[in-house]
């Protein structure tokens, strides 16, 4: 399916149970692939490089070239740079539409206070941006994270590849907090000495002939849990398991588990993953306030998942939403708007009240943004849904539109004309 195909997605026959097989954490692969090719000789890992942003990462990886294009995946584009910095690379790293415009200066700023040599050749602080290979030196690095922990992440992975290893200052209050422990634990499990102190970490050197050979394995992907949790709690299904899926890992999204119990539903560990089950009504009598600041990319499904039940709902921590594949936020909120009331009272917050899904209204663009595509495919449940930029799901989850009509929907080619 192209990233600009539109579809029309409608309601079928309510089924009882629905088995569904999830992609692999791209969170997840794409730091097994920068650790396996910095550190060849201490780190091995089994790749299934099932969607968009790991494969362009494994390929830039792989390619003896001295141009890479990331497109919109800012993640894979960002740990290149600082792989590229570290391994002596030269050439030019470029992204596309929103992979032009989503921040990248700290990394920058960071790498040279390293020793990087990096040429802006656009817009300052943005891609496209040339690297010449020299290498890189250890010792203490700042690194504004902010705005994404993806930068402290990409340097802590570098970390053992410089003299002396890294003292990396992340900040008392780092983006998506979660994601750098993610980073250390992975890190951790290779054999990396990753110590953690009040303001960041601590990142010893690798051996230069390490005794013993660690292999990484991917996990399946939590973040994609949520698109499939709306579909049951609107009465698509009366249970989920999800195929190979483990909490035992340390992936963000899991706060998944904390969060369905006021929208009705239980979850356990299956011999064949983890269940989901609806057990009663979802809770719509009291107004709920969160954070979401630890796991953002659940926050699209859980925003889409409080209107359509009406559940008064106050999401926090969601400031970083606007530097992804679209302004997230800007655009979660204007589609919401359209079927109740939906305020972004403080900057990162999202404020929903009246909620409703208006069968009328069910006309989408996903604006090039993979979590609003999935974000809203339950929807479907109260009337033909139609959406265009519907393949953009390929940059996470390439199979999600086969695995969502398992729960009974049906999908065809649809017009393209759209009110949002």
């Amino acid at each position: 399916m192209e990233a600009t195909e539109h579809i029309v997605l409608w309601d079928g026959q309510v089924r009882d149970q629905v088995q569904i097989e999830l992609p692999y954490a791209k969170s997840i692969q794409n730091r097994i692939l920068m650790l396996t090719h910095l550190y060849p000789n201490q780190v091995e890992g089994s790749i299934i490089p099932d969607s968009d942003d790991v494969r362009l990462l494994q390929n830039a990886l792989l390619q003896q070239s001295d141009r890479v294009d990331f497109g919109m995946a800012g993640t894979s584009a960002r740990f290149f740079t600082a792989c590229a910095c570290a391994m002596g690379w030269e050439g030019i790293i470029d992204g596309s539409g929103r992979g032009r415009e989503r921040p990248l200066a700290p990394l920058i700023e960071a790498l040279r206070s390293l020793g990087a040599t990096i040429e802006e050749l656009g817009e300052i602080g943005q891609f496209p941006i040339r690297v010449s290979g020299s290498g890189l030196r250890g010792g203490s690095v700042k690194v504004d994270s902010t705005q994404s922990s993806q930068f402290a992440s990409a340097l802590m992975m570098i970390g053992p590849k410089l003299k002396g290893g890294l003292t990396l200052y992340t900040g008392p209050e780092p983006a998506s907090a979660p994601y750098l422990e993610l980073t250390a634990q992975l890190m951790r499990s290779a054999g990396f000495d990753i110590g953690a102190f009040e303001a960041g970490y601590q990142i010893q050197e690798a051996p230069a002939s390490p005794s013993v050979r660690f292999v990484l394995s991917p996990e399946r992907d939590w973040s994609s849990v949520v698109y499939f949790v709306q579909a049951l709690v609107l009465g698509c299904c009366n249970a989920l398991e999800f195929l190979g899926l483990s909490a035992q890992g340390t992936q963000p999204d899991q706060a998944l588990l904390s969060l369905i119990e006021t929208l009705g539903v239980e979850a356990a560990a299956s011999d064949g993953g983890w269940a989901f089950q609806r057990i009663r009504p979802p809770r719509t009598d009291q107004k709920f306030r969160t954070d979401a600041s630890a796991w953002p990319d659940l926050a699209v499904g859980m925003a889409h998942m409080y209107q359509a039940v009406g559940m008064p709902v106050v999401l926090c921590g969601l400031h970083t939403l606007d530097l992804k594949e679209s302004q997230r936020l800007h655009a979660l909120h204007a589609r919401l708007s359209l079927h109740g009331r939906a305020a972004t009272t403080n900057p990162g917050v999202l404020e929903l009240e009246n909620g409703s899904v208006r069968p009328d209204r069910l006309h989408f663009d996903s604006l090039g943004d993979h979590r609003l595509a999935m974000g809203c495919a339950a929807w479907a449940r109260f009337g033909p849904l139609r959406l265009v930029g519907a393949g953009t799901v390929s940059k996470s989850f390439p199979g999600f539109w086969t695995e969502f009509q398992r729960l009974g929907f049906d999908l065809t080619s649809g017009h393209p004309t759209v009110s949002e």
